[in-house]
């Protein structure tokens, strides 16, 4: 199996080609793992919603964090798994809501580095998207070193 490895438009790399029916050579998981290293941001397009191959998919980037060693994410663990969470309550009165340009939304997260404040290092997260929204339901990354090496001199 081959992956071609596809730029995406500011920083990141799309993986074109992955075959997740069957095994996938550690060559593969390698070629990936190293592009996120690189890159930053992998994007997976077409590989489903199944949990399972998430978190198959997950285990090639390294070990993953528990929720229950962590305690920021036990109150958005998914019931019966303990390295799932789930991001958006899908917009439901138990989401935090907020006035973005002047519209109330539900389940609407600001910029944000996942779990800084915690004693364990989020090298990474990887989403997966459950059912597509009718409107908004944007996500957006920031490559930080990126930002701060465009910087000025006297800015930085």
């Amino acid at each position: 199996m081959a992956v071609e490895l596809r730029p995406l438009q500011s920083f990141g790399v799309e993986v074109v080609g992955l075959d997740l029916s069957g095994p996938v050579p550690d060559s593969v998981k390698a070629q990936v793992r190293a592009a996120w290293l690189e890159h930053g941001v992998v994007l997976f397009r077409g590989i489903g919603v199944d949990a399972e191959v998430q978190l198959e998919l997950s285990q090639w980037f390294g070990d993953l964090l528990s929720n229950e060693d962590n305690y920021a994410l036990k109150s958005l663990s998914v019931a019966g798994s303990k390295d799932l969470i789930e991001v958006s309550r899908g917009g439901t009165p138990t989401s935090p809501s907020y006035y973005i340009d002047g519209q109330l939304k539900a389940g609407y997260l600001f910029w944000h580095q996942d779990l800084v404040y915690t004693p364990s290092i989020c090298k990474g997260s990887l989403l997966r998207m459950v059912e597509k929204c009718d409107v908004d339901g944007q996500t957006g990354w920031i490559d930080t070193a990126m930002v701060y090496d465009a910087l000025s001199e006297e800015m930085k």
